[in-house]
């Protein structure tokens, strides 16, 4: 009588376990911190889930920690926020808009 193991929640554990670590390390080892980032991804994408964007480079796997690995920046007229990361120079955009005042 033993419990079906889910894997997809595990590797979703994982996952978040590993995005913490690349956190914490990405000051002291960045390049450990770009492994558990790559490794992180893998695990996604084998289990077929979102790790979600806006945390690391797409191109060189670096974590965003903001004024250290990325520089944000807001451009008001286009109405996105772009993100350039300080390690390979990359850039992306991440489109946002206002959230409407509820009216009582």
């Amino acid at each position: 009588m033993s419990k079906q193991i889910d894997s997809k929640s595990i590797a979703k554990d994982r996952c978040k376990k590993l995005l913490a670590l690349a956190t914490k390390t990405t000051t002291d080892d960045p390049a450990l911190a770009r492994r558990y980032v790559k490794i992180a991804r893998a695990i996604a994408m084998g289990h077929r889930f979102p790790l979600g964007n806006r945390s690391y480079c797409k191109k060189c796997y670096t974590v965003f920690v903001p004024d250290r690995t990325v520089t944000v920046r807001i451009d008001s007229k286009n109405k996105r926020v772009l993100y350039k990361c300080k390690h390979c120079q990359a850039e992306a955009a991440y489109g946002y808009s206002r959230q409407k005042k509820k009216e009582e």
